[in-house]
This record gives C-alpha cells, sequence and structure tokens, in this order.
C-alpha cells in the first residue's frame, strides 16, 4: 500500500481499505487519508437484526439483550447465534412472535464466534460436514468441479453444497453462470488447527 501511490503515478485514486484497528499504523504513512471507525451496534439495531434473521415480528426484550451483551453488538457474531438458536429448535415463530423453548435464564450462548460455528458444524450429517471440510482447505472461495475431484465417487457434491447454502454456512460467489462458486468465510472461521474444522465434540 505505502508503494501504490509511487507506482500508480500522480492522477487522483481512491482506495478503501479495511483492517482491524491494529493494523492501522502501517498506514500511517499512507495519505491523505480519511479513517472511519466501524462501531458495534446498539440495541436497536440489534433488535432488528435478530428479528430479521429469526423471521420474527416480536420477540422478547430479554433475548434481544442477551444476545447483544454476550456479543457485544457485532453483526457477524449475532447473525450465527440467532441461526444456531433456530437450528438447534431453542426457538420457534409462531404467527410472527418468537417463542422460546425453554427459559431464558437456561438458555445457551456461546461466547465466541467459533463456538457457536462449531455448533451448527456439530448438527450437520457427515457427508456435509466432510464436504464443508474439504472446502475450507481448498480457499477463501471454491467451485464444485474442485470439490468433485478431491472428493469420493459417491458424494453428491452439489446437493450437499446446496444445502449447505440454505444453511447460510456457504454463501454462492456471483460469477459465471454455472460456475457453482461459492464462499467459505464461515466454515474458515469455525478451522482448527491443522486446517480442518474441528467440532466441540472433538476438542479436548
Amino acid at each position: 500500500l505505502q508503494s501504490w501511490p509511487q507506482r500508480l503515478g500522480g492522477g487522483p485514486i481512491l482506495l478503501v481499505v479495511t483492517g482491524r484497528p491494529a493494523h492501522r499504523a502501517r498506514l500511517r504513512h499512507v495519505g491523505p487519508r480519511t479513517t472511519v471507525e466501524m462501531k458495534n451496534l446498539g440495541s436497536r439495531l440489534s433488535k432488528e437484526i435478530v428479528q430479521d434473521v429469526l423471521g420474527a415480528q416480536r420477540v422478547p426484550q430479554g433475548l434481544v439483550q442477551l444476545i447483544h451483551t454476550r456479543t457485544g453488538g457485532n453483526p457477524f457474531f449475532m447473525e450465527e447465534v440467532c441461526a444456531g438458536l433456530r437450528e438447534d429448535g431453542s426457538v420457534t415463530v409462531q404467527q410472527g412472535r418468537l417463542v422460546l423453548s425453554g427459559s431464558l435464564e437456561t438458555l445457551f450462548v456461546p461466547n465466541t464466534v467459533r463456538s457457536v460455528i462449531r455448533a451448527r458444524l456439530d448438527r450437520l450429517d457427515d457427508g456435509a460436514r466432510g464436504l464443508l471440510d474439504m472446502a475450507s482447505v481448498v480457499g477463501r472461495e471454491f467451485q464444485l468441479r474442485i470439490l468433485e475431484r478431491v472428493a469420493a465417487p459417491q458424494v453428491p457434491a452439489l446437493p450437499l453444497l446446496q444445502r449447505l447454502a440454505s444453511l447460510d454456512l456457504i454463501q454462492p460467489v456471483h460469477a459465471a453462470p454455472g460456475s457453482h462458486r461459492y464462499s467459505s468465510r464461515r466454515a474458515r472461521a469455525a478451522r482448527g488447527g491443522g486446517g480442518v474444522l474441528v467440532s466441540n465434540d472433538a476438542r479436548p
């Protein structure tokens, strides 16, 4: 980044860079620049995310507060928590109203993004989980044809990918029609040491 202004000449350039606060010092020699600090969401916007992800118009305020407190208002973390609660049956939606299957006091909400994604992965069958493991090792993005080369012949790669996409564990990437290209950022977020997905059951 420091050398780009010189390499690209003296013309006007707009460069947008995202990064964590710890990396800010590395850009101190790049300028002129404007830094926009992204803050975590407040309670009102957190409630909107919970409503949107869970598909409910009315949600218990206590649940919103619990999710907001546990996630620190991190949008990605909140989305994963809500998806996990829906998938494990902790919450259901009845006529637009969110209903807890148990009490709020006994509701389990993981402490980290990695933990909540691992819990979601634990609910997958072996075929889907194995394919997702391969995808997370391939890279941030992968194509169906690559997985078909490395997976066992009897593995139905495309139906499994479509199922993982329906669970939002992978995301389709807009590319050429029929390319079946996906992003695996959630799977990579849950990767343990050695480059494979580690389930909660497998951790020491």
